[in-house]
């Protein structure tokens, strides 16, 4: 099932190549899949070409999240909540500012995933 989702994808990006969403649909079922390097290629390539996009932003965030790459991850969550504000992204900044000893951030974070 994967595996067709992907090459639908992969498909839709070849004939459109211009479409971020094509390859943020792709980078999450890479994501799925566990398959964090091509997810992170693919978003990449999604924020190259829409970088007012918020939702590569928001899984890049995600994934580096996910990785414990704290540092890595709060400048694509920011950028998202800039973009489209999401309790998702809220609850993983706070608990990114929590992490690196930013009590106040993460406080103001934890207040907006309410």
């Amino acid at each position: 099932k994967y595996d067709e989702a992907l090459a639908k994808y992969r498909e839709a990006a070849r004939m459109q190549p211009e479409q971020a969403p094509f390859y943020s649909s792709a980078a999450q079922v890479h994501m799925v899949r566990k398959e964090s390097d091509a997810a992170e290629e693919n978003l990449r390539k999604a924020i190259s070409l829409d970088g007012e996009y918020f939702e590569p932003r928001l899984l890049l965030g995600a994934l580096r999240y996910q990785r414990k790459d704290y540092r890595g991850a709060i400048p694509e969550l920011e950028k998202s909540m800039d973009l489209m504000p999401t309790k998702e992204a809220a609850t993983m900044l706070s608990n990114s500012y929590a992490a690196l000893g930013d009590k106040a951030r993460a406080k103001k974070y934890a207040d907006m995933a309410k």
